[in-house]
């Protein structure tokens, strides 16, 4: 109270200096400042203004002006007085600092990291300065550069509990997954309700098979934030992975809430599960390929609510998902959407359902294929006759935050093609799938130019005997046509093939291959070779 008191008589005095014609820059620099720390912003922009007319080269009016407008969401005249504040002042830090957290702000990283790294030069020995160096590099994917900068930060600040969280993020992403956990567990002891790095070192706990542990990080995420949206997301997906589906299904629609997946704005209303009687739904694709093909099994029940059953998918999607049973139409997403009367995403229909494992609806083949393989591929099949033709994925995409884990290096399946009798073909797509192949040792059918989508993969297999894959789209293709498939899954698999297992409950007929430790592919071929030796 005394401080605005005192804050109030300055201002007081200063307004009765300023209303003299003769006053200079000084007053009204002044005022600003009064009106900025009693947060009457507007005052404070317009004296501020005033002491820049009257001295336009006043470094620190500049500098304080654009902190008053960015406060006020006037982005770029902000920028502009920050920028005016370093042609005044050249080594006015806190100018360089702040104009690179609107860029930042603005999604300009490489020019915010352009202002860091001069404000840095200045001075090399701000923690806070490294730290936001090392955001910016790790939005632009320069993990060395970034971890580089965080441990800097560190070394200067050592009590920095965000510098930890977000250094574990970029040992995580590099592989380094002991030191990333070491990290989150600092983060935490540092600051025991950053609930980011609660989460984080929960997410953590869970790659290493610590469940009970993670469940615990999570639900004090929870005690500390509320209904905190990651914290209850990551207590859903531990939920389906040990098969309390009736539990995960309701927190999994906190999906929607941790800002990575959008939800879709529509202004018909989403379906509730009620009798459609006639009406028409759309389901909408909403993650990635496999769980399009893993979810659309959810057609046929949705016809049998009375609905007619509108599909958007993805494009690559689109020419096979008209062979799925319950679907009456399909569009292309990015398309024209028809009329439709209600709708849902896909990934929201075993809630709707009430799915459980003794309920999944696991019937198989749910794609209907009648057309024959296009004759190149039939051609390349041919070549296999006698043999047993095994179809391989080594590869998801690299857009997945999980792909380090669930995607191997293609050398592996050269334990395959040793077996007796066998002959290997490629259904691998994309960039990864121009390894050098058909080699003597290392014999290998590539089908990947003729698989111009979905439908076309779909064709391959059915002329397969087995495909071994990657968690990949594959897998749910292959399951979905009721072909024998052979999973190979990392030590921290996703929710959908549960643990300790080598069935699926989605899949009749799949089998799992199963990581025993964090990277072990070797173990799992060993494995797939002698399951290959006994059949």
């Amino acid at each position: 109270m005394l401080r605005e008191q005192r804050l109030a008589e300055a201002r007081t005095l200063l307004e009765r200096i300023c209303h003299n014609p003769a006053a200079d820059r000084e007053p009204w620099y002044l005022l600003g400042a009064i009106h900025q720390q009693l947060n009457d912003l507007p005052r404070a922009a317009s004296c501020y203004t005033r002491a820049l007319a009257l001295c336009p080269d006043h470094a620190d009016t500049h500098y304080h002006l654009g902190n008053v407008l960015r406060e006020l969401g006037n982005i770029e005249e902000a920028g502009a007085h920050y920028r005016g504040a370093i042609a005044a002042a050249p080594g006015h830090i806190e100018a360089h600092c702040n104009l690179g957290t609107l860029l930042e702000q603005r999604g300009e990283d490489a020019l915010a990291l352009e202002c860091y790294r001069r404000a840095l030069r200045l001075d090399p020995h701000r923690p806070e300065l490294h730290y936001n160096a090392a955001n910016v590099l790790k939005r632009l994917g320069q993990r060395e550069a970034a971890e580089q900068h965080y441990r800097r930060a560190l070394a200067l600040k050592p009590d920095f509990a965000m510098a930890y969280n977000n250094l574990g993020n970029v040992l995580e992403d590099s592989g380094q997954a002991d030191e990333a956990l070491e990290c989150y567990r600092r983060a935490v002891a540092l600051k025991p309700d950053h609930v980011e790095a609660i989460c984080n070192l929960a997410a953590a706990l869970r790659d290493r098979g610590n469940i009970g542990e993670a469940v615990t990080c999570y639900r004090k995420a929870l005690a500390i934030s509320g209904d905190y949206p990651k914290a209850r997301l990551g207590i859903s997906l531990l939920q389906l992975l040990t098969g309390d589906l009736a539990h995960g299904w309701e927190g999994y629609e906190s999906r929607w809430r941790v800002g990575s997946l959008p939800p879709r704005s529509f202004r018909q209303p989403l379906w509730d599960g009620t009798d459609l009687d006639g009406r028409r739904i759309l389901l909408h694709a909403e993650q990635g390929l496999g769980d399009t093909i893993h979810f659309i099994r959810y057609a046929p029940m949705v016809q049998q609510r009375g609905g007619r059953v509108i599909v958007e998918c993805q494009p690559a999607l689109a020419r096979l998902l008209k062979h799925a049973r319950g679907v009456d139409q399909v569009v292309a997403a990015g398309d024209p959407l028809p009329a439709f009367d209600t709708h849902l995403p896909l990934l929201s229909l075993p809630r709707i359902f009430h799915t459980t494992l003794d309920s999944i609806p696991a019937e198989v083949p749910y794609l209907d294929l009648s057309d024959k393989a296009p004759a190149a591929i039939g051609a390349l099949l041919r070549t296999g006759n006698g043999s047993r033709r095994i179809g391989i994925v080594w590869a998801g995409s690299e857009s997945n935050p999980n792909d380090r884990n669930r995607s191997c290096p293609p050398i592996h399946f050269k334990t395959v093609a040793e077996r007796p009798g066998v002959m290997l073909y490629s259904l691998q797509k994309g960039p990864r799938g121009l390894a050098p192949f058909d080699t003597p040792d290392f014999p290998v059918t590539n089908l990947s130019h003729l698989l111009t989508d979905f439908h076309d993969t779909a064709m391959a297999i059915r002329h397969l005997d087995l495909i071994i894959t990657v968690d990949t789209a594959v897998a749910h293709l292959a399951g979905a046509l009721g072909r024998p498939v052979w999973v190979l899954l990392p030590f921290a698999p996703d929710w959908r093939w549960l643990l300790n297992r080598e069935d699926s409950p989605w899949y009749p007929g799949m089998r799992l291959f199963r990581q025993t430790s964090p990277g072990d592919w070797a173990g799992v071929f060993a494995r797939v070779a002698e399951a290959l030796d006994r059949a």
